[in-house]
């Protein structure tokens, strides 16, 4: 499956290359800085970080030249999950930031929810909990007024995450047992294990991360770590 995903992601790049040539030759600058957008993406998931940057800060130059600021905010969104990847988690913020300001006052909500939910990440790896609570329970606000109950569930998930990271164990199990009936009204466990949409949940967070665990009469509470994906903004047809 991943050499899969590979390929598809190298399948895509070769076309926006192509594309990102005929701009060029066209003299097309807006067209073209919305491809080296779109590639950062692709790039990112190939491991090919600096060219991940060097492709989004070029778009993002002609965004602002343009005066076309929610098109450089996705690029700023987008290029502070590259950074994060790199663990230039302060470079990381400070685009996430610029992206949240410009989103907000574009009135574009949705793309803030995103940006809240990579911010919480890279807080939450850096151990900054109420940072990282700060910003998942906006995105959980967000999602939860549009029933996108997915996307709750993933911010209920990582906001149980840190009530264990904060020795909160009880909160933590709530959480966690709040988000399985959720995903369980969803999708059944047998479609999400053949992954389906709530299997993004249950198979990859849920399941392996908070278990209960029973040695010499006590009880105790364990976790493995999971590391969330940041997720990208996309053009929304822009």
């Amino acid at each position: 499956l991943a050499g899969t995903a590979a390929g598809r992601q190298r399948d895509a790049l070769a076309e926006y290359e192509s594309a990102e040539r005929l701009y060029r030759d066209l003299g097309d600058e807006l067209d073209r800085a919305r491809v080296l957008r779109s590639m950062i993406d692709p790039l990112m998931h190939l491991g090919r970080y600096e060219e991940a940057l060097a492709a989004g800060e070029e778009a993002g130059g002609v965004f602002r030249a343009l005066d076309e600021p929610v098109l450089a905010a996705q690029v700023d969104a987008n290029l502070g999950n590259v950074r994060h990847r790199l663990g230039r988690d302060a470079e990381s913020l400070d685009a996430y930031d610029r992206a949240l300001a410009a989103f907000g006052a574009a009135g574009d909500l949705d793309a803030a929810a995103v940006v809240e939910f990579n911010r919480a990440n890279v807080f939450a790896g850096r151990g900054e909990l109420a940072e990282a609570e700060r910003s998942y329970r906006s995105a959980l606000r967000h999602y939860r007024a549009r029933g996108e109950r997915l996307r709750e569930s993933q911010c209920l998930y990582q906001l149980a995450y840190l009530a264990f990271l904060a020795g909160r164990y009880s909160e933590a199990l709530r959480g966690i047992e709040a988000v399985r009936r959720a995903v369980t009204e969803l999708g059944d466990e047998r479609h999400a294990a053949l992954g389906g949409p709530a299997g993004q949940i249950i198979g990859r967070s849920v399941q392996p991360v908070i278990t209960l665990v029973s040695r010499n009469g006590s009880t105790r509470l364990t976790v493995s770590s999971v590391d969330p994906s940041s997720t990208t903004i996309t053009s929304n047809g822009a």
